[in-house]
């Protein structure tokens, strides 16, 4: 266990690493917030390089989802170069329907990769690492 900060309520609590709400309804309230909106569809780029190395989305801040993202729970390669690197984030579009930012996001991971970035995105369709889909049900 070791202090954190929820990043819905912005409160100090005591859980595990990698954990970002302090409660279940800290958790729900955060997503009920999320769907309510748009968001932003944004990049990470290599300050050295110039190269863009991760486009993601998010219906919150841009700064809280870097954060989560320097945690490396779902993206461990992605979390070691930040760690390493000077990062600066590139807001690529703000969307005000929370639907199309799926869309979005995609479009810009598949145009970044024809232009020859090298992602740390997992796949051409985003948040679903490759370890952890989901196989349909079948009877």
């Amino acid at each position: 266990m070791r202090l954190s900060t929820c990043i819905n309520c912005k409160q100090g609590f005591s859980g595990r690493l990698g954990q970002l709400f302090c409660s279940t309804s800290c958790r729900v309230s955060s997503w009920q917030k999320s769907n309510e909106g748009g968001g932003n569809v944004y990049a990470l780029r290599d300050r050295r390089t110039g190269e863009i190395r991760y486009v993601g989305q998010t219906a919150g801040t841009v700064k809280d989802r870097l954060e989560s993202h320097r945690k490396g729970r779902l993206n461990p390669p992605l979390a070691e170069w930040l760690a390493s690197s000077e990062v600066d984030t590139v807001i690529l579009e703000s969307l005000t329907s929370w639907g199309e930012l799926h869309r979005h996001e995609t479009f810009w991971i598949r145009r970044m990769r024809k232009a020859g970035h090298r992602l740390f995105n997992q796949t051409g369709i985003p948040k679903v690492p490759r370890w952890n889909r989901v196989k349909p049900f079948r009877v």
